[in-house]
């Protein structure tokens, strides 16, 4: 099916709809590009591009299918997908278990091919935000004024308010995640330290909190303005005051907005899985994977310091207290897709004591300390 991609900026891009009988147009979205060249699947059922037309810019998409274990979340959040060519084979990789066009129609996602790949992509990079509907009709962008009921829309919002706990056996510790919409191996990474982890949502209280007897807090990478999620600021800054804390992604712009910073929409933002950062304490350099189009904004502060630099455009990857201990990476250090050599953060979250972040980022000894008491509150 022929569709149009229609940019707010009044370009258009013709389309193929591949799959038309399990979708629907018209679509009004954001574009997006990522450039990683693997991990479809991961990037496909990320939550945090929810609200979002997501641009592959690498050509070939697909040719290794889905698997049942490479799911970052149940489904995908994305509005749609925009790649050069649907893959035709049908079997490449032994843990294939769907074609990747199968997977799509699986979940309702729409499949587009355009033969115009790099030049949409240098038109997303080129120039500030890009909206877009999508549709049989060229040249058919409503106006400004639907922009933001396509921003309103990438906000998270949990299921239900009822926490969810996933534990394990001889668990050392029990850590909160506030689920602004958590990737499945920021999940994985806490339950391999033998902790056990409750979910929780965004209206999460500190004593609630308390009742559940819980160690320690991660605030969860998510789609959108982290503005859009301060309507529980005043208990969620009691939380970071209270508890050893890590923020991931959005998680990381929420703690700042939280401890006083600003953010900003960013340019084209980043999405990638080789984005060089650097710790400003040890001058050690990494590789990354990243996925958010906001950006602290940091300003000289008595409480904080920068701990990770993004070397590409100096932005803010990273902060911590010099009181409290809280952490914070804009990127991600679960990967999945890209690169592992950050995973040495949740170490660091687990290491961190009453009395801040003092771990100097080499080899983690795993140290961590057991509370000495009997967890009585409910679990879920």
């Amino acid at each position: 099916m022929d569709i149009y991609i229609n940019t707010h900026r009044g370009e258009s891009f013709k389309a193929k709809l591949v799959n038309p009988e399990h979708c629907h147009i018209p679509i009004s979205t954001e574009l997006v590009f990522q450039t990683s060249y693997y991990g479809h699947q991961q990037i496909l059922t990320d939550p945090s591009y929810k609200g979002q037309a997501l641009l592959y810019s690498f050509p070939i998409t697909g040719a290794i299918g889905s698997n049942l274990g490479d799911s970052e979340s149940r489904k995908p959040y994305l509005d749609a997908i925009i790649i050069h060519q649907t893959p035709v084979v049908s079997h490449t990789h032994h843990e294939q278990s769907d074609h990747f066009l199968d997977f799509c129609n699986k979940h309702s996602v729409p499949v587009i091919e355009i033969m115009d790949q790099r030049e949409l992509t240098l038109k997303l990079r080129d120039n500030s935000e890009t909206f877009a509907v999508i549709t049989s009709q060229k040249d058919a962008f409503p106006s400004d004024s639907s922009i933001p009921t396509i921003l309103s829309k990438q906000k998270y919002t949990r299921s239900t308010e009822t926490p969810l706990n996933i534990s394990i056996s001889q668990s050392r510790e029990h850590v909160a995640i506030i689920d602004f919409g958590v990737k499945n191996n920021i999940v994985n990474s806490c339950l391999k330290r033998q902790a056990d982890v409750t979910l929780f949502s965004e209206n999460v209280t500190l004593e609630e909190l308390k009742s559940y007897e819980v160690d320690r807090v991660l605030f969860s990478n998510g789609p959108g303005n982290p503005k859009d999620y301060l309507s529980n600021q005043e208990e969620l800054l009691s939380i970071i005051k209270y508890y050893p804390t890590l923020g991931i992604c959005l998680g990381h712009q929420i703690i700042c907005l939280l401890m006083g910073l600003q953010t900003r929409k960013m340019k084209f933002g980043h999405r990638g899985v080789n984005h060089p950062i650097q710790n400003k304490r040890t001058n050690k350099i990494y590789h990354c994977s990243q996925n958010h189009g906001h950006e602290v904004v940091f300003e000289e502060n008595k409480d904080l310091e920068v701990l990770f630099e993004n070397l590409i455009d100096q932005s803010v990857e990273g902060i911590t207290h010099k009181e409290l201990p809280i952490i914070t990476t804009q990127f991600h250090p679960e990967s999945n897709p890209g690169p592992r050599e950050t995973s040495h953060v949740f170490d660091d979250f687990f290491n961190l004591k009453k009395k801040g972040y003092t771990h100097d980022n080499q080899q983690s000894t795993h140290h961590w300390s057991r509370p000495n008491h009997h967890r009585t509150g409910s679990r879920i």
